[in-house]
C-alpha cells in the first residue's frame, strides 16, 4: 500500500502509472484516416488554436511522430474494425457520390463483393502508420559468435517523400516497414522478419509513443473520455457529423453478403491487428486510470448522460447525415442507372486498384 501511495505522488501520479502520455502545453496534430470518426474530430477542434489537422496530403505517420517533440505536437489519430472501416466507405460513396463519377462508380455501380475483390484498400491503416518505420520488434535476428544479435538498422536510411507526401519507399532489407502499396495485402508474417507474434509487438511500440493517442472507433466515447484527461481545455462534448442513415447493420451484411466479408477481411489482416492491439491497450489504460471495469462503467455513464443532453440541445439536424435509399442499401445489387450499365459492359469495370485518390473523402 505504502508502494502505491509513493506511486501516486510522483510528478504524474496515477497517469504515469498508467502509461498516460505527459501532453501539457503541446499543440494538437490530428492524424486524420478517412472513415475513422475522423470529420467528428474536426469539428471539435475547429475551436481549439492550437490545433492542426493532416489529412488529404498527410504523410506516414512514422515521419509526422519524428518531427512531434520538435515542434511540440501530440499527435492523437483513431482506428478501426477494418471491415466496417471498409463497408463506411462503401456505403457513403454510395449515399454521396454519382454514378458519373470514376471514384464512386466502383461502389455505386458493383455489388459489395465485387468491389471488395477489385477495389477495397487493404492494410490502409498499417501503410499509414507503420510505413516507414524502424521494423523495431520486427527485425530478424540472427547468431554471431553465440548471442542473438539484430542485423536491420533501427532509422531510416535512403528514404524519400514523393508527390502528396506519400512514401517512395525503403530498398528492401533497410530495417523500414515497406511503405509501397505491394505488400499491403499481405499477413503479419509477410512484412514482419520475426514472425506474426512480433509484429503485435511492434504495434505496441507504436502505440506506446510518448507523442501519439490513438483512439479507437468502436470505444468512441471511452476514446474521449481519455484524450480529455491529456487535453483538460478540450471541450470532448460532440455533434456525430457525416453518417449515412439507411446503411445496414454490419451482422445483417455478414449474413447477408458473407463472401465479400471474408474477401475484405483477406486483405486487411494487418489492420486487423492494429485495431486489436489498440482496442486492447485503450481498455487496459482506461481501466487503469478509472479503477478497474467498475470504474469505466462509471465515467462512461457519466460521460454519456451529460452527452446526450448535449446533443439533444445542441445537435439538431447539424450531424450532415446522408441517406442511403433501396436499391443501393441492398450489398448484392447496384445502380440501375445507364451510366452504371454503359460502366459494368466497358473494359474499365473495376480495375484492381488500391491506391485511389482520398483528397475529397472525409
Amino acid at each position: 500500500m505504502a508502494a502505491l501511495v509513493a506511486v501516486l505522488l510522483l510528478p504524474g501520479g496515477l497517469a504515469a502509472m498508467c502509461g498516460e502520455p505527459d501532453a501539457a502545453g503541446r499543440s494538437i496534430a490530428h492524424y486524420h484516416q478517412h472513415k475513422n470518426a475522423g470529420i467528428t474530430i474536426r469539428a471539435m477542434l475547429k475551436n481549439v488554436t492550437h490545433a492542426r489537422e493532416m489529412h488529404s496530403s498527410r504523410p506516414p505517420l512514422a515521419k509526422v511522430l519524428r518531427a512531434a517533440g520538435a515542434k511540440r505536437e501530440f499527435v492523437v489519430t483513431f482506428v478501426r474494425e477494418p471491415v466496417s472501416r471498409t463497408l463506411s466507405r462503401y456505403w457513403y460513396w454510395r449515399a454521396t457520390g454519382s454514378d458519373k463519377s470514376k471514384k464512386t462508380r466502383k461502389a455505386r455501380c458493383a455489388t459489395l463483393l465485387e468491389y471488395a475483390r477489385a477495389s477495397a484498400r487493404a492494410n490502409n491503416q498499417h501503410q499509414y502508420m507503420l510505413g516507414g518505420a524502424a521494423l523495431g520488434a520486427c527485425a530478424a535476428r540472427r547468431r554471431l559468435g553465440g548471442r542473438a544479435r539484430g542485423f536491420s538498422l533501427q532509422k531510416l536510411r535512403g528514404f524519400s517523400w514523393g508527390a502528396r507526401g506519400r512514401s517512395k519507399g525503403p530498398a528492401e532489407g533497410d530495417g523500414v516497414f515497406d511503405a509501397e502499396a505491394g505488400n499491403r495485402t499481405k499477413a503479419p508474417a509477410d512484412v514482419c522478419p520475426a514472425g506474426a507474434e512480433a509484429y503485435g509487438r511492434r504495434v505496441d511500440e507504436l502505440l506506446a509513443s510518448p507523442d501519439l493517442f490513438v483512439g479507437v472507433v468502436e470505444h468512441f466515447d471511452l476514446s474521449l473520455l481519455l484524450l480529455g484527461r491529456l487535453f483538460p481545455d478540450l471541450d470532448v462534448d460532440y455533434c456525430r457529423r457525416n453518417s449515412v442513415v439507411g446503411a445496414p447493420r454490419l451482422d445483417a451484411v455478414r449474413a447477408s453478403a458473407a463472401d465479400a466479408v471474408r474477401v475484405i477481411a483477406a486483405k486487411n489482416r494487418l489492420d486487423a491487428v492494429v485495431h486489436r492491439r489498440a482496442e486492447a491497450a485503450l481498455l487496459a489504460r482506461a481501466r487503469c486510470v478509472f479503477g478497474g471495469a467498475g470504474g469505466v462503467d462509471r465515467a462512461l455513464a457519466n460521460y454519456t448522460a451529460r452527452l446526450r443532453a448535449f446533443q439533444r440541445e445542441r445537435c439538431g439536424t447539424s450531424g450532415h447525415s446522408h441517406s442511403l435509399g433501396s436499391p443501393l442499401d441492398e450489398p448484392t445489387a447496384w445502380s440501375p442507372s445507364e451510366e452504371c450499365r454503359r460502366y459494368r459492359a466497358s473494359e474499365d469495370f473495376l480495375p484492381v486498384s488500391d491506391d485511389d485518390e482520398e483528397s475529397v473523402d472525409p
